[in-house]
């Protein structure tokens, strides 16, 4: 597992757009994304928009040959600056559209109620490449990346809508909290420790 610089800034937000943007079922992505004939590109700025805030709040880890990514945000850590005003900006203009603004608001409050008000570490998002998946990559990425915070006495809270997603963070010791209804799919809240 290599911790990820901004030299590799480009290569997360193509492993990442590779990852989702041919994923249309109801999720969070396609819930900010706005669905107009711009989705690709409103995709991939979602993708440079959360790898921006991981590597300025958080931490992304790679796995060994640069084909998986998972990101972490330290929402204690996150501050209003100029620049990150400037990324919800270009946010809202090139990906979730001004129109679907409050839409949005909405799924980040039901997110803030579900965090604790307490430090936490927030696994925000993982993804391996589409040629690299069923292989154990990202098995291997996750169990790394929980024994790098074992002994960090934060807890690891995560949200998911896959029932695959879901089996696969129970595998691995993630704890199903609270699930919501309220958004157009299902979000599974978790933690872990």
């Amino acid at each position: 597992m290599i911790i990820a610089t901004q030299q590799d800034k480009n290569l997360i937000i193509e492993l990442l757009y590779n990852c989702f943007v041919s994923i249309h079922f109801p999720n969070s992505m396609n819930y900010v994304v706005h669905q107009d004939h711009k989705r690709k590109q409103r995709f991939r700025y979602l993708m440079e928009y959360q790898v921006n805030m991981a590597l300025k709040f958080g931490t992304i880890f790679l796995s060994d040959h640069k084909d998986g990514c998972i990101l972490l945000v330290y929402p204690e850590q996150k501050k209003t600056t100029i620049l990150t005003l400037f990324w919800n900006l270009k946010l809202i203009s090139k990906c979730i559209g001004y129109q679907n603004v409050f839409k949005v608001l909405k799924r980040e409050a039901i997110l803030k109620k579900m965090h604790p008000k307490t430090p936490f570490i927030h696994f925000w998002l993982m993804g391996v490449a589409p040629e690299s998946q069923n292989k154990g990559i990202g098995s291997s990425l996750l169990s790394e990346t929980i024994d790098y915070y074992k002994n960090n006495c934060k807890p690891l809270y995560l949200e998911t809508t896959t029932q695959e997603n879901l089996k696969f963070y129970t595998r691995h010791g993630f704890t199903v909290f609270n699930e919501v209804s309220a958004l157009d799919y299902p979000l599974y809240a978790l933690k872990l420790y």
